[in-house]
């Protein structure tokens, strides 16, 4: 497995993550099913290498917290984890902050190694994101609060936008998404 570092973090990932969002829906049903979800990520990070998986409190059909708290003892000295809090349910610095809070709590890890400002759309979702008060001030506390290391953000805004929100500084982190269908906008 190639490992490099990430962003400006000092955390060096494997070259494939795991993405926890879309499992067999009919496992994130039963006691059983939620336990095959987990040994799967379990043989992925201790027999395959994988060291980075992306959590969010809402994927896993909404179970992913319960999921990580069962193997998480298994995995924690194995692999860096990261969640998710978003604008379209957190929208102040509070809100963030009280979603990072719960999330620890109910996973019952030391902390995440990133929190990402999930789906930033444009530019001027950022400016309202990273406002006195928005939920980038929401991430700071809980970074200073050693609930989070680092601050990410996933971009779904243009590349123009895109581009000029790396710039700020902000952030350590950054999850691109790209679309083929796009490519007509990437020349």
């Amino acid at each position: 497995m190639e490992y490099r570092r990430l962003g400006k973090t000092e955390l060096n990932i494997s070259g494939l993550g795991i993405g926890t969002n879309r499992f067999n829906l009919e496992d994130t049903r039963s006691k059983e099913g939620l336990n095959r979800i987990g040994e799967m990520i379990c043989y992925a990070i201790l027999c395959k290498g994988l060291n980075y998986i992306d959590f969010a409190h809402s994927y896993i059909d909404g179970k992913a917290e319960q999921v990580l708290k069962s193997i998480y003892p298994c995995i924690k000295n194995h692999c860096y984890i990261s969640t998710k809090v978003t604008y379209r349910e957190d929208k102040t610095s509070e809100e963030a902050y009280q979603r990072i809070c719960r999330s620890v709590q109910n996973t019952e890890v030391d902390y995440y190694d990133i929190a990402y400002i999930w789906h930033v759309s444009s530019y001027n979702e950022f400016v309202r994101i990273s406002a006195p008060g928005g939920i980038y001030d929401g991430l700071l506390r809980a970074k200073e609060s050693g609930l989070i290391k680092h601050i990410g953000f996933s971009s779904h805004a243009s590349p123009e936008d895109t581009i000029k929100i790396i710039n700020s500084g902000l952030f350590e982190v950054v999850i691109l998404s790209f679309n083929a269908n796009n490519h007509d906008k990437m020349k």
